[in-house]
């Protein structure tokens, strides 16, 4: 069919933001091929050295990136740029996709791809279609063996107590804030990354304090459940780290995104939900000692936390002065 060394006869090109396993799927079910056997004819991968990882999981570090770029005539820099982040040790138990992108790929006889960003564990909104991407447990995508399979994937069923679709907007806004590499401007300075994963922090705590009939003031229902949060280490294609404490719950998450969202695009009197953050959040907020806050952050977030704060610096310093 083809020789090891040489590019493929035909190469199907990729999709806008396709992940480096979805077309490599497409590209051996085009061969009538496993990846696994995609990767060994053409040389990118020794067999002896056992199975490949899962489809959304592979990456240069895994394969021979310029034997594989050779076959099918791109750049590495292009494989590594179609490359999921790496999630260690695992990836959140529930991810999101939206499905309408898949239907309306079908719809239009375009291929039925998987997107890049939807490996991202911050990543809870279609850009597209302005929509929630809908859960989809991380595990049944090891199942998926070629991409007509992808559109008949089991979904998670969002409970009726999900997230409301008001935050859809500032959850937008907060996952923009994460995948740029300048941040947003916002009325108190510069958001980046870091800033938002700080919010996501404060938000689960005020999530964590906020009884049952306080739900419906941050946009939730009676008995809506938290789930479990893990920590995650995300590597960049370009090498850096973040470090995410996360919950395993896409739903929870789009929560936190649109809460994060929310608090760092509105001051306190403009908010419709933790205008005010319940006390143990506020003590929680003042008491971060050894979090460098930006200038002005503190008291955009919180008034009460910044007052709080300002008065334990101070009796602090008063009393390591005596000392």
């Amino acid at each position: 069919m083809f020789r090891t060394g040489t590019g493929l006869p035909v190469v199907l090109p990729p999709a806008k933001g396709e992940m480096l396993g979805s077309w490599l799927m497409r590209i051996a079910q085009f061969y009538g091929l496993s990846i696994n056997s995609l990767l060994s004819r053409v040389g990118a991968r020794d067999s002896r050295t056992g199975p490949v990882l899962h489809w959304f999981a592979l990456r240069p570090s895994v394969i021979d990136v310029a034997q594989l770029a050779s076959a099918l005539r791109v750049q590495p820099s292009q494989l590594s740029t179609m490359a999921p982040p790496r999630c260690r040790p695992h990836w959140p138990t529930e991810l999101g996709m939206c499905r309408a992108c898949l239907e309306d790929a079908a719809a239009s006889q375009q291929p039925v791809t998987w997107s890049r960003q939807w490996m991202h564990p911050l990543a809870v909104v279609c850009r597209g279609h302005r929509c929630w991407l809908t859960p989809v447990a991380t595990c049944d995508l090891g199942r998926i063996r070629s991409t007509d399979e992808l559109l008949s994937i089991r979904t998670l069923v969002e409970p009726p107590h999900g997230v409301d679709r008001d935050n859809l907007s500032d959850a937008l806004w907060a996952q923009r804030t994460a995948f740029s590499k300048t941040g947003a401007k916002t009325p108190w300075g510069q958001a980046g990354p870091p800033t938002l994963l700080r919010m996501l922090h404060v938000a689960d705590n005020a999530l964590a304090s906020a009884s049952d009939q306080e739900m419906p003031k941050l946009g939730l229902s009676r008995g809506w459940q938290r789930s479990k949060a893990k920590d995650f280490k995300l590597e960049h294609e370009h090498g850096g780290i973040l470090r995410l404490a996360l919950p395993q719950g896409l739903v929870h998450r789009q929560w936190l995104m649109g809460a994060a969202g929310h608090i760092l695009r509105r001051p306190p009197s403009r908010r419709r939900m933790l205008a005010t953050l319940p006390d143990r959040a506020v003590k929680a907020l003042a008491s971060s000692w050894f979090s460098a806050w930006p200038p002005g952050l503190m008291q955009w977030i919180s008034p009460e936390a910044a007052a709080l704060h300002a008065d334990q610096h101070e009796r602090f310093c008063s009393s390591y002065g005596r000392h």
